[in-house]
């Protein structure tokens, strides 16, 4: 081993890589999920804490969620 410097960028490189891909593949799982029925989303609004609608939700953010017709930050999902 001539540079044992690059082999440890490299494993340190793999596990960022997969561990984006385990991120990116729960956040899918997590939106379907909630699309679907099988989970409740609900958000903090300025007027209250309300669920979404399945339908509603059109995407999951690393800063929250998206809607068609706007986003929210602080929410949770429950399981049914």
């Amino acid at each position: 081993m001539k540079n044992p410097a690059i082999i440890v960028a490299a494993i340190c490189g793999a596990f960022i890589l997969l561990g984006s891909i385990y991120v990116s593949a729960s956040e899918r799982l997590l939106l379907k999920s909630v699309q679907s029925g099988e989970a409740e989303l609900t958000c903090l609004f300025e007027d209250g804490k309300r669920v979404v609608p399945g339908d509603m939700v059109t995407g999951i953010t690393d800063t929250g969620w998206k809607f068609k017709n706007g986003h929210a930050s602080s929410c949770e999902v429950k399981f049914l």
